[in-house]
This record gives C-alpha cells, sequence and structure tokens, in this order.
C-alpha cells in the first residue's frame, strides 16, 4: 500500500518500522493469502501457546511493576545514588548506562523542584529528544504532581523549544507572525531555486550540512518567504538569544530549572542554545 509505519522509540523502548498493520494480511482484502489448507493447520508447540504475542508482551512488560535495587526508596523506586541525584542542589549531570534509570531519576528531580520552587511549575523546563518522549515524560509528572500542575512544567523537545521562542520573538529574529517549518517539498524547492535545478538543489542541500557558507544562503532564501528549516529551529533562536540578551535574560527568569532528558546526544548546535538559555 506504499505506507510506512514508523514510531519513534524513547526511554528505552525500542522503535518500530513497519510496513504491514495488524490484520492486513490475513484479513479478506489481505495482499497474500495465507490462509492454512483444512486439516493442515499447525498445532503450537509449548512454547508458542505460553509466549503471548508481541503486543501482549509489551503490555505485560508495562504491568510489571520496575524492580528496585537493594536499599530502594520504598516511595520513590529510587535506589540510594538515584535519590542522590535527585535531591541534589546546583548543576548535575546523571551519567550511567541505558536502563538504568536515568529518565525515572529525571523525572522525579523535577517533581522535587516543582515542590520545592518559589515559581512553582512554571519555573521548570524539561527538554527531550522525540515528541513520543516528551508525551512520556508529561505522563509520568502527571502521576507525580499535584492535579494540573504537571501541565504548567513545559515539556517540550529542542525543536519545540525552538519554535516557541521564534513564535515570540519573531520580529526579532526577522520573520513574519505567521512564519511556518518548511516540509520537504518546500525545502527543495527553495534549494532548486537557489542553486539552477532540482538536482543541484539536493547537493546544495547535502552541501549545506557541512558549508557554513551554504547553509547562511539557505537560511536567508528560507526566512525570505517566511520559512524556516529544522536546523533553523536551533539556529536562529540560538542567534537571537546572542544578540539580544534582555530577551536571553527574561527566559532565564522564566525558566530557572532547566532539565535535559539524553542530554549526552546533543549537537554544537544544541549545546550553544542550552548554554545561552542557561547563563552561568
Amino acid at each position: 500500500r506504499g505506507e510506512v509505519r514508523r514510531e519513534a522509540g524513547y526511554d528505552g523502548e525500542y522503535g518500530i518500522v513497519a510496513l504491514f498493520r495488524r490484520g492486513e494480511l490475513d484479513g479478506p482484502d489481505a495482499l497474500f493469502d495465507l490462509a492454512i489448507p483444512a486439516g493442515k493447520q499447525e498445532k503450537p508447540t509449548r512454547k508458542n501457546a505460553e509466549s503471548p504475542a508481541p503486543a501482549a508482551r509489551k503490555k505485560q512488560r508495562k504491568a510489571v511493576p520496575a524492580r528496585r535495587s537493594p536499599g530502594a526508596d520504598p516511595g520513590t523506586g529510587l535506589d540510594p545514588d538515584q535519590l542522590a541525584a535527585a535531591e541534589a542542589d546546583g548543576p548535575v549531570m546523571i551519567v550511567a548506562g541505558p536502563g538504568t534509570g536515568k529518565t525515572h531519576t529525571l523525572t522525579h528531580r523535577i517533581a522535587r523542584q516543582v515542590a520545592g520552587s518559589a515559581g512553582g511549575p512554571r519555573s521548570c523546563l524539561a527538554i527531550t529528544f522525540t515528541r513520543r518522549a516528551a508525551e512520556e515524560m508529561r505522563g509520568r509528572l502527571a502521576a507525580m504532581l499535584p492535579p494540573g500542575a504537571d501541565r504548567r512544567v513545559t515539556v517540550t523537545t529542542l525543536h519545540g523549544l525552538g519554535l516557541m521562542i521564534l513564535r515570540e520573538h519573531h520580529e526579532l529574529a526577522g520573520l513574519a507572525a505567521g512564519f511556518r517549518v518548511a516540509d520537504d517539498t518546500e525545502l527543495l524547492e527553495v534549494a532548486a531555486e537557489l542553486a539552477g535545478s532540482a538536482a543541484a538543489g539536493k547537493r546544495l542541500l547535502a552541501d549545506a550540512a557541512a558549508d557554513p557558507v551554504t547553509r547562511e544562503k539557505l537560511s536567508k532564501a528560507l526566512a525570505s518567504r517566511d520559512l524556516v528549516d529544522l536546523d533553523g529551529l536551533i539556529e536562529l533562536p540560538a542567534a537571537l538569544l546572542a544578540a539580544e540578551p534582555g530577551v536571553a535574560e527574561s527566559l532565564r527568569r522564566r525558566w530557572p530549572l532547566i532539565s535535559v532528558d539524553e542530554y549526552q546526544d546533543i549537537d554544537a548546535a544544541q549545546y550553544r542554545l542550552l548554554r545561552l538559555l542557561a547563563g552561568d
């Protein structure tokens, strides 16, 4: 059917890339006839009979409480090291391997900051890498905070944060109030106009990733059409905060408490934006 389903992973959960949805191969309009002739049905082995389907296994895994380390706090499930990280004052970096509870610890840290901050939930900014991870963190915070408090914590992706800053300060960024994020087709059209052909436009897009001069030409061409691409959602807010210290300071006052999940994966441009936002 020409449709590929992609679901991003998050916090230890694998992502999914699939061509068919459940039931598409065995329904009346199935692409392939996978019916087994009468009398040829295979009896499931003991292993197959006892093993749930992948979706069921996932549900079971979700339903089982996380195993607690020896000495874990009964109220939070945090072990002594995780609890120390959640309660620590000042800047903290949590360094640990996959599946060791970094996001769990980070979420508890945010909940404690909300409870102890004079600014309350609105003073906390939580940044993730994917929308799926942001949704997961919102759900966890909703279970930890008083009703409604989770909705006042700003939980967003890095690109969502950049878009938020540009929406509020579009004039300073040289954009119209109704600027849009360019899709792939629009991005290629702009590149093709700059380069002279669609093929040359594709080469220009590839070159822009490594060549600052080409990247600047592309960014200006997009801005002239009130468009921003994904890289621009990071670069333009960073440039704005560097050029407008007053705007940077106002955002620091709004979000004095900043948490970043998967911090080890940020690139240089994202790091610059975060440092400008966090200050000293």
